[in-house]
């Protein structure tokens, strides 16, 4: 399968079939530039063509004007296609419209939030962009329970204490990055580098990867404070975390390498330590010695930061679950503090951490004596999977294959991390050195 001329105009989609989920077959491959009305993608998704002028065509062309205004804002090569994606929320019928966008190598589907002041990036004293996903899919990591079942670690976060048996051991994937990580990190370097590269040229730019560590603690804390997690098992599950994160923080170190330009070291730092890392720290130790730590054991050096205390004012965590939370919000809150611009480039269900961060910035602003200023990017990916005969909203983090898939209609076997690259080619050219100003393209 050669999708290398025709990406910008195709969205692959994966749909499981056997029981197999791991392993599923490439079944469609939608063509939907030519249409002229909603055409449905997966459970309230619709692709909706540069020639789109049905009743949506208004929201469609306000939001090609807030990705457009943000972009040129930071000078970023970008092109508006025309095309869009409305995603419906069905519990309240609101549509959020994804611009369809040639940004960097890739197409993404893309969601801006937030505007600039009129001054743009002038008057910033730095920038930070926060960027990041989760280490693993939703099944990837597994515990396994006295009775023999097993549940996805992610899935805990959804379940009542009362109903998991005690834990006898982990289960995992194994350390070969999945198809979610390699399309996560790709399609977010991509856009990554596209405001970094050109915001290298003004101003100190930090690229901030967050990768979880502290939250999946939290997901296990009740078990361990229960005693149906013993604190060895703990202590695992935190090695297993530590490993995977330093095989993904090298692999968003090449893909960033791969896009920005020449010189780009000297310009732009990247750091993967997140908000509170050193409490991580703190309560890996506190396992080692089988001591189970909660938000009480805070150090009080933290809780007098102006930035954690305005967080847990507002936030109020009581379990490590929600203080894992409240680092995303205080990492946006320092970045965009003191007269600096915070970007979010993220995964779409992480819009809901930059809006609770800007109803704490109203609070934080005040004691900061100015205000907080925060924005945001959300590329969608073009390759998707859903479970056959369900109505959950496409995507690799819940339904993830596996590496191979085979083309229902040619019969051929595609590799996906390799239609990975297909999809979000790094396109360091775009940036000759960081000495070069950028050429903005404009539709």
């Amino acid at each position: 399968m050669h999708l290398a001329d025709r990406r910008g105009t195709e969205i692959v989609h994966l749909t499981h079939h056997a029981p197999d989920a791991r392993q599923p077959r490439l079944t469609k491959m939608t063509v939907a530039a030519a249409s002229t009305t909603l055409q449905p993608l997966g459970a309230n998704l619709h692709h909706v063509s540069a020639r789109y002028d049905g009743p949506q065509h208004k929201a469609v062309r306000r939001a090609a004007d807030r990705v457009h205004h943000l972009l040129d804002a930071f000078e970023a090569p970008h092109t508006i296609t025309g095309d869009a994606l409305c995603g419906i929320d069905p519990a309240t019928g609101n549509t959020t419209v994804y611009t369809g966008l040639a940004l960097g190598g890739g197409r993404p589907y893309t969601f801006a939030t937030g505007s600039l002041p009129a001054d743009g990036l002038r008057k910033a004293a730095e920038l930070t962009v926060i960027t990041g996903h989760c280490l693993w899919p939703e099944d990837a990591v597994r515990l396994v329970t006295t009775t023999g079942q097993r549940m996805s670690l992610l899935a805990l976060r959804s379940c009542r204490l009362v109903d998991v048996p005690a834990i006898v051991s982990i289960e995992w994937d194994g350390p070969e990055l999945s198809v979610y990580e390699i399309e996560s990190c790709a399609r977010l370097a991509d856009s990554v580098a596209a405001l970094a590269a050109p915001a290298g040229l003004r101003l100190p730019t930090t690229i901030a990867v967050q990768l979880p560590r502290l939250q999946y603690y939290g997901i296990v804390e009740p078990l361990l404070r229960s005693g149906k997690m013993c604190p060895e098992l703990g202590v695992h599950l935190f090695d297993l975390i530590d490993d995977h994160r330093g095989r993904l923080i090298a692999h968003w170190e090449r893909q960033l390498e791969l896009r920005l330009p020449a010189g780009w070291r000297s310009r732009i730092e990247v750091s993967a330590r997140p908000e509170l890392d050193h409490f991580a720290d703190r309560v890996y130790h506190g396992l080692t010695r089988g001591r189970v730590l909660g938000v009480h054991d805070l150090p009080a050096a933290d809780r007098c930061d102006p930035v954690i205390a305005a967080v847990l004012r507002h936030m109020r965590p009581r379990t490590v679950a929600e203080l894992g939370v409240a680092t995303y919000v205080a990492q946006y809150l320092r970045a965009g503090v003191g007269g600096s611009l915070a970007v979010a480039v993220e995964n779409d269900p992480e819009r809901r951490i930059l809006s609770t961060a800007r109803r704490v910035a109203t609070e934080l602003g005040s004691h900061r004596g100015g205000p907080v200023r925060m924005v945001g990017l959300y590329p969608l990916g073009r390759l998707w999977a859903t479970q056959a005969g369900t109505v959950t909203r496409p995507d690799l983090y819940q339904h993830t294959p596996g590496r191979w898939a085979r083309d229902s209609a040619s019969g051929e076997l595609v590799d996906l991390l390799q239609l990975c690259g297909d999809l979000y080619p790094a396109r360091r050219e775009l940036y000759p050195a960081l000495g070069m100003a950028a050429v903005l393209e404009s539709a």
